[in-house]
């Protein structure tokens, strides 16, 4: 309601308070229902980090009059790339990865609420939001080779892990929370140190060090899926499930047996990195 959005005190003068009161019940149930809508995309206290990141959505909600919309089943069941839900779930991942919420955030929530106001009663502005970022050195939604890598070199258990692995992944249940990240070469592999030496030489195991680990051999299940995988040999498992390579992002002619886990990284490393480059286009 205010052409200053700072939090401080000046700002919330009676013309504002005003409105906030003549206004609450609608914009109490655009926050809840924007919150819910949080939650049924699969972001939890801990995967929403920067809580400024809500007061965009918020905010194109209750202009566009969305409270509804976004609390419908058919919402969160669309598979649709152009979708609110796509949109939405993308730019809030793109900004937690980037860390677009870092530090002072007041010209950051400036330029997104330009966006949505300029962009009017429409879908919501995700590719004006980064279009007009471009222009801030650090602010903004570029990924280059650096940034990539390093992205790839999360661990399980991160918040960057689960951020970039729900893009390749955007048709798991997350209306429910029903996903888990697993190991596709099962973790237990590796903590088994007699199987380990049996499997590889000292300086394979040198070289694989902890990659078992990292986003390249890392994947989001359904909870069905997951309990049937457990610490099963991958081989074994996309046998029984007649799981595809495709699946997996890797070539045809990658082995999935363990002892062939290194060609199996690095094929599955390069075209994880080209498919994200793809999804950030």
């Amino acid at each position: 309601y205010s052409d200053d959005i700072k939090n401080r005190v000046k700002n919330f003068d009676n013309e504002v308070i005003k409105k906030v009161t003549s206004n609450w019940d609608k914009l109490r149930k655009v926050i809840l229902n924007s919150f819910e809508m949080f939650y049924r995309l699969g972001f939890n206290n801990r995967t929403f980090p920067a809580k400024n990141a809500a007061i965009p959505i918020i905010a194109w909600v209750y202009n566009n009059n969305r409270e509804d919309e976004i609390s419908k089943k058919n919402f969160f069941e669309t598979t649709d790339i152009s979708s609110n839900k796509m949109l939405i779930k993308k730019w809030l991942i793109l900004a937690f990865l980037k860390r677009i919420f870092g530090g002072q955030a007041d010209t950051v929530l400036l330029d997104i609420r330009r966006s949505i106001n300029e962009n009017g009663n429409k879908d919501f502005p995700l590719y004006l939001i980064v279009e007009r970022a471009k222009g801030n050195p650090v602010k903004n939604y570029s990924f280059d080779d650096e940034i990539i890598d390093g992205i790839f070199e999360s661990h399980c258990g991160s918040e960057d892990a689960t951020f970039v692995l729900s893009l390749f992944y955007p048709n798991l249940d997350y209306y429910n929370q029903n996903f888990h990240i697993d190991h596709t070469h099962p973790k237990a592999e590796f903590l088994n140190k007699a199987k380990l030496e049996a499997t590889f030489t000292e300086e394979q195991i040198e070289n694989i060090g902890d990659k078992w680990n990292k986003v390249a051999n890392l994947q989001l299940l359904n909870s069905e899926l997951n309990t049937s995988k457990l610490d099963r040999a991958l081989e074994d498992w996309v046998k029984e499930k007649n799981i595809s390579k495709s699946f997996l992002f890797i070539n045809d002619e990658i082995s999935l047996e363990l002892k062939d886990f290194e060609k199996y990284y690095e094929n599955r490393l390069n075209n994880m990195k080209k498919k994200l480059k793809e999804l950030m286009a």
